[in-house]
């Protein structure tokens, strides 16, 4: 779980620092691909553990012992130091609360003008 958060995390905070930058404003293109970066990001951190969900253990094994899998977003790493946590959970939550607060935000202050 810490791995779809960490990933997701990094568009997020992109785009937390485009939208500060603009006023607190966000236009269409920032919450649509906000989204869909958050997604495929989360996907791409994830993407090592995807061999232990189709039952290939010898394999997800083998990706979990090398180094390299740090190209998924430093995937090898976390893996090293992370310890399990309901929090995580939380947090996609709350960063999936913070979009959906900005959207509606957004759209009424687009329905006021």
């Amino acid at each position: 779980m810490n791995h779809l958060l960490l990933g997701a995390s990094l568009p997020f905070l992109i785009a937390t620092v485009i939208y500060i930058a603009r006023g607190c404003r966000a236009g269409l293109p920032l919450l649509t691909v906000t989204p869909l970066a958050m997604t495929a990001c989360a996907l791409w951190a994830s993407a090592p553990d995807i061999p232990r969900l189709l039952g290939l253990n010898g394999l997800y094994l083998r990706l979990s012992l090398d180094p390299r899998i740090n190209i998924f977003l430093w995937h090898y790493t976390i893996d090293q130091i992370e310890v399990d946590s309901s929090w995580y959970a939380v947090g996609i939550g709350l960063i999936a609360a913070a979009l959906m607060g900005v959207a509606v935000r957004q759209l009424f202050l687009e329905e006021r003008r």
